[in-house]
């Protein structure tokens, strides 16, 4: 409870000043960008100063705040956050991956691989089919959800993460955690991004005209 009201006090605040200081003419165009950016990295740090772990909530918080906001300058922003994201992301995979090492490959077993088909084809089908049911959604379309799930850095940096911490309390096992999500991340990435073109074609509901 006091994670949420401290990291939405100062997410609300910090937003609505920036806001101000924009629409007011108080800063130039070219200042936006990173003043925003300076903005969220002390408010990121002030917060967990007070609160740990309650950073990113508030930087959340600053995300939607200034996505409602309506300033004029939102899509330059915009344009600016998918840079900076492809940027840290790819920063964040090179850092991670740098904790793996051949060994840890060389654990990957047979178990490790029937995780992964189990996860491919038993409990994402399942989870899709559960959570469709009453949509609109036709089964053509379901099938192609059940099938495309690819993870990414998300799942890499919480593994990463909570591998830490359970290693630190000797729970077994452990240590495998970042390796096997790695792997799952290598294998739905090349998978998914190799099948999905012809499976859309071949289930139907493929774009016919593209968007524009």
């Amino acid at each position: 409870g006091g994670a949420i009201l401290i990291g939405t006090v100062i997410a609300l605040a910090a937003s609505r000043l920036i806001s101000l200081a924009f629409v007011r003419g108080l800063v130039p165009e070219f200042l936006k960008a990173p003043l925003i950016l300076a903005a969220v990295i002390i408010a990121f740090g002030a917060t967990n100063i007070v609160l740990e772990e309650a950073g990113l909530l508030t930087v959340t918080i600053m995300g939607v705040a200034f996505a409602n906001s309506r300033l004029a300058s939102l899509e330059e922003l915009r344009r600016f956050k998918e840079t900076i994201t492809i940027i840290l992301v790819s920063g964040l995979f090179i850092v991670l991956t740098a904790s793996i090492t051949l060994g840890d490959i060389m654990r990957i077993g047979l178990r490790d691989v029937l995780f992964l088909g189990a996860l491919l084809f038993v409990i994402r089908p399942i989870v899709v089919l559960g959570t469709t049911l009453g949509s609109k959604l036709t089964w053509r379309e379901r099938i192609l959800c059940a099938w495309v799930a690819p993870r990414g850095v998300v799942a890499v940096a919480v593994s990463g993460l909570f591998a830490q911490s359970l290693v630190s309390h000797g729970v077994a096992d452990a240590d495998r955690m970042v390796p096997l999500t790695f792997l799952v991340v290598l294998a739905t990435v090349i998978l998914h991004g190799f099948t999905i073109r012809p499976l859309s074609h071949w289930l139907g509901i493929t774009r016919q005209e593209p968007p524009g």
